[in-house]
């Protein structure tokens, strides 16, 4: 007694797009990590950039010469 071809089908397409979906999944999350570093590394630049335009402040921690 064999399945009929409709139920075969259905279930060969949910499987198909269980499959497909679970991929996605796996693929988004490695990408993600990849995409973390590279803003990561990104941001860090951005801030040596910004350092490099702003002139330095006084050191506030010693006090200036009263003379």
């Amino acid at each position: 007694m064999g399945m009929p071809d409709r139920l075969r089908h259905v279930l060969w397409s949910f499987a198909y797009l269980a499959v497909r979906r679970v991929l996605s999944l796996v693929l988004l999350v490695l990408r993600m990590g990849g995409s973390k570093e590279i803003e990561i590394l990104v941001g860090r630049h951005e801030l040596e950039v910004l350092r490099r335009q702003q002139p330095r402040p006084p050191d506030l921690g010693v006090p200036a010469d009263p003379r």
